[in-house]
Parts: C-alpha cells; structure tokens; sequence
C-alpha cells in the first residue's frame, strides 16, 4: 500500500506538470506501466535536472567551405565529436526516384568522417572517401566502434575502432526494399552493451530492426504503430527501453528493448506526445542526468528541448543554432560522456553547421 501511495502522489504531480507544458505521457497502460520497474532505484543515481545550458559561440574552430550538409554527430569515449557530412552532396527533392532509388552517381570523394576536439573543434583525424553516397546517421558505441547509415546506399556500416575500413555492412548496396535483408533509407542506429544493435529504418519502412551483435536479424519493433519516417533512437538499458523518434507524427515512442528478455522486445510503454514540440529529428539519452535530449522543428523554427526521463516534463527549452531566432534545422544531438555537453548539427547552415551547448 505504502509503494501505491507514493505512486499515486508520484502520478498527480507528473499529469499537473504535463497540463502546464500542453504534454501527456499516451498510453493505455498504467503509467508508466509499473511504479516498482521505474521508480529512483532502477536508476544508479539520484536524477539531477539541468536547466541552465548556453552556447560555446567560439566551437568548432573546423571549417571546410566544401561541406553542405552535416547529417550526424555523436560522441567518443574520450570526448571528441565524431561527424558525419555530405561533402559536396545534396539531399534535395529530385535526390531519389518514386521507387526509392538513388538517382546520384558515385560515392563523395572526400573523407565524411571527421573527428574534432571537444575542447577546440579542430580536426583530430578524418576517413570516409569513396565509401558513401548519401550519409546521414552516425553512432560511437561503447568500445568506439562506428556505426553509420546511407540512405543513398540503403545500408549500414559499422567501422571497427581505430578502422577505416567496414568491419559490418548490412542491406543490399543501393537496393531498398522491406524484408530482414533490406533497409529504406534507415537513419539511426543505437547499440547495447550487450552488442545487439537497432536500426531506425527510417524514412520509408519507418521501423526499427534489431539484431544480433553478429548481423543476424532478430525481430522488428513498431510496425503496428503507424509510424511516419522513424529518425532518431536511444536505449535506456537500465530499463531496458528504446526510445523512438516518430518525427512526421510529432511524438516519441518508448518500447521494450529486450536486452533482458528478447520476449519483451517491441512491447509498447508509452508515447510521449506534446503540440507544441512540433517534428522530432533526434532524441538522445544522457545517462549523467537521467534526461532525454530532443532536437525538434515547429513552423520553421528549430530548438531543443530537455525531458525528464521519469514523468517526460519539459525541463528545459534552448537553441540549437547560431541564428538566435532559431531558423535552424538541428538534424541530430549528441552529449559528452560526462553529461557536460551538448552537441547539435544544424542541417541549414552551411557556414557553421555545427553548435556547442555546456553547462
């Protein structure tokens, strides 16, 4: 009774907060499904909620005047910003035909992968030439291996650490398709500790597959839930959760991960859905502060925002571009390893398609 009492105080205090920022937690479950599995002790630490974020306007000292669009950023184990750019290349509205198909021809002939300081944003080292065709997501597990998606390619890399070289490649080379083999132009990819791996696919399937720590398909998750162009993940182990960014339908949606029990896999927890959050490009989980990072647009205007894991309050709003009256696309986010940074790319600005936000 005691733990049904907290729960329910727990629960009023979360639905007062979500009526002030116009936000609700959508599920036909009990919240959260059960105040046990997500209560303070499953997490390793007491939640600290930041609010005080601000721009690091002298980051990156990286330019190349030949970069149009920078897709993708994540973070290394030491820190360092790993990026993922276009080169010269374009997604615009005649780069594929009806059927999906890449109409470009040839891989960039720049290197695509870039690595930049944390402290400075100069360039550490750099790869990637005459490997893709169309980049667009990037991911650095935890041992610092690479995991990237082309949607021109309609594949996934993973790149071993120290590699330049593919170590992995899933879905058939510039092939789209729907089966366990092929990807649609996939976005996203999020990977445990366990080594089994998911991949948002993405733009036409609007899916999310996982699979083995060798490549072997396991199940799909969320295809009964009428998602519309699946762009961004991040898992929650302690909880073993992922979350969806569902950006066309404007809302997140949490599913059980099944890194404990692969039963579990696909079962729906929740959706986060809020109307003033507008579509949802990139989702990241901080594990320092227990927050789920959002990088949205809304009538043009691009901004970040910062959620509470526990009830989903919005903690926070803030920019995610250099143009203080946010016409800015922020495409993907990443955050330190210590929780002290924020990493956004802005997919408009050509000039200075990176930002920097710390505490």
């Amino acid at each position: 009774m005691r733990y049904l009492a907290v729960f329910f105080v727990f629960f009023l205090s979360g639905c007062f907060s979500f009526a002030r920022h116009h936000t609700r937690w959508n599920t036909g479950l009990p919240f959260y499904n059960d105040a046990v599995e997500i209560g303070y002790n499953n997490l390793n630490h007491e939640v600290r909620w930041p609010t005080n974020l601000r721009p690091v306007p002298e980051w990156p000292e990286w330019r190349d005047a030949t970069v149009r669009q920078v897709s993708g950023l994540d973070t290394n184990q030491n820190g360092d910003v790993v990026v993922f750019h276009r080169g010269t290349r374009e997604w615009g509205a005649r780069s594929f035909d009806r059927l999906n198909n890449f109409r470009g021809h040839g891989a960039i002939k720049q290197n695509t992968i870039v690595t930049l300081s944390n402290s400075t944003g100069t360039e550490v080292s750099s790869f990637g030439a005459n490997l893709f065709y169309l980049p667009h997501g990037i991911t650095v597990d935890q041992e610092d291996n690479i995991w990237t998606t082309d949607v021109g390619l309609h594949q996934v890399m993973k790149f071993s650490a120290g590699s330049n070289q593919p170590s992995m490649i899933l879905g058939i080379r510039l092939t789209p398709g729907t089966d366990e083999s092929h990807f649609c132009q996939p976005a996203d990819v999020a990977v445990a500790s366990n080594g089994q791996f998911f991949v948002a696919d993405g733009y036409c399937n609007s899916r999310v597959m996982k699979f083995s720590k060798n490549g072997t398909f396991l199940s799909y998750i969320g295809r009964n839930y009428q998602m519309n162009v699946v762009h961004s993940i991040t898992l929650v182990e302690q909880l073993d959760r992922i979350y969806v960014a569902d950006r066309e339908n404007k809302r997140i949606l949490c599913f059980k991960a099944g890194l404990k029990d692969e039963k579990e896999t696909g079962k729906f927890v929740s959706s986060l859905v809020r109307k003033q959050l507008g579509r949802i490009y990139a989702v990241k989980y901080d594990p320092n502060m227990n927050v789920l990072y959002v990088a949205s647009m809304l009538s043009g205007r691009g901004f970040g925002s910062t959620i509470g894991l526990l009830n989903g309050e919005v903690i926070a709003t803030w920019h995610t571009g250099r143009n203080m009256n946010n016409k800015a696309m922020p495409h993907d986010i990443a955050v330190a390893p210590n929780g002290r940074a924020v990493y956004v790319t802005d997919i408009l600005n050509e000039d200075n398609p990176l930002f920097k936000l710390q505490y």
